[in-house]
């Protein structure tokens, strides 16, 4: 089982907690401070050394704060990774950042550093998304992440991510519009997220519940679909069992500590560990990795359990209770839009075809 696979080490790393931004629903509000010095980049490297000899992979998220502004910090350890990877080893990795960053000069320095899937978040068009997602100066930021966005799509996967809640959900069909606008429709993916309640985030934000937004995500993917785009990734690319609660699956941050979900990263009360000192078998480790969504009731009797795994265990552990992922309450729907997909683009290949002969 993937979980207790120990051929496979999985490192969401946090090189800084600094960021560029000032989003309203930022969870990491009051952690964006500390960068990642050379003692602990030594350690980290240290950290894979013990592994490398028994795994088979090494995959490494690149998080943060905003992870492009320690830039040289990712491409020290990524060399050295890949000197301890070697030619037995696979490396993969891949980075959420907020896309300001991801000039040209970064892009290519990005893809020598065997990173190849980025995600970017925008949260509407131009007027939404700079009142939710401005620079720590106030000052917008949507104008340069599109022409980022322009820039690199041929360079590098990326996917946008779009989060939403009851403010910003009436204007994806201008977002639609902004993206054919770009020139990108078809040519970068994207996919809804609705705001989710952590660190009391939600009490200035109004946040869907999971069957409110499995409507919302629904009636948006049939009118993108309508629109002519069909790079919508209709199941939802976070669906299956959460890297969480898998056995040899890690976050750092840039101080060592290490956590299994990033939703903990700086809270250093649900730490397991620490780069320098290793990690504990504490409670706050065992939570994890004793996770079982078959425990609760609701889960065990429903159909779509094999596709979410009881959806994210940081809710279950937290709060005691499951928060559902939308595909429960609109499954049959999001299957027939993936039969309509198909259908056309079938057809299409099919006409394609047909005009060469």
């Amino acid at each position: 089982m993937y979980r207790f696979n120990t051929n496979h080490l999985t490192l969401t790393i946090a090189p800084t907690l600094k960021c560029n931004f000032n989003c309203v629903y930022c969870y990491e509000d009051g952690y964006r401070y500390t960068t990642m010095d050379k003692e602990t980049q030594d350690a980290v490297i240290k950290f894979v050394k013990q592994y490398i000899a028994n795994i088979s992979t090494l995959t490494v998220m690149w998080y943060g704060g905003e992870p492009l502004l320690a830039i040289d910090t990712i491409d020290y350890l990524t060399q050295e990774f890949l000197k301890l990877c070697g030619d037995k080893v696979k490396y993969t990795a891949a980075m959420v950042t907020n896309g300001y960053n991801l000039n040209k000069d970064n892009v290519n320095r990005l893809k020598k550093l065997k990173v190849k899937r980025v995600q970017i978040t925008i949260d509407g068009p131009k007027i939404i998304h700079d009142e939710r997602r401005k620079l720590s100066n106030g000052k917008g930021s949507f104008d340069k992440i599109i022409s980022n966005i322009q820039e690199s799509y041929n360079e590098l996967s990326i996917t946008i991510r779009i989060n939403i809640d009851k403010d910003n959900v009436s204007s994806l069909n201008k977002l639609l519009g902004v993206f054919e606008d770009a020139g990108i429709k078809n040519k970068v993916p994207f996919y809804l997220a609705p705001v989710d309640k952590i660190n009391d985030i939600c009490y200035d934000i109004n946040c869907f519940n999971s069957y409110d937004f499995s409507i919302e995500e629904i009636n948006f993917y049939k009118i993108a679909l309508q629109r002519g785009f069909y790079s919508v990734p209709l199941l939802h690319p976070v669906l299956g069992i959460c890297g969480a609660v898998a056995l040899n699956s890690y976050v750092i941050d840039p101080k060592g500590n290490l956590y299994k979900c990033w939703n903990s990263i700086g809270r250093v009360e649900e730490k397991v560990g620490n780069i320098f000192n290793g990690i504990k078998f504490n409670n706050n480790l065992l939570k994890w990795l004793l996770y079982n969504p078959l425990e609760n009731n609701e889960c065990r009797e429903c159909n779509v359990l094999p596709l979410c795994m009881g959806g994210c265990p940081d809710h279950i552990i937290q709060n005691g209770t499951a928060k559902c992922n939308s595909i429960r309450y609109n499954a049959k729907e999001i299957t027939k839009l993936i039969y309509e997909i198909k259908k056309t683009n079938k057809e299409k290949s099919c006409d394609e075809h047909y005009m060469k002969v």
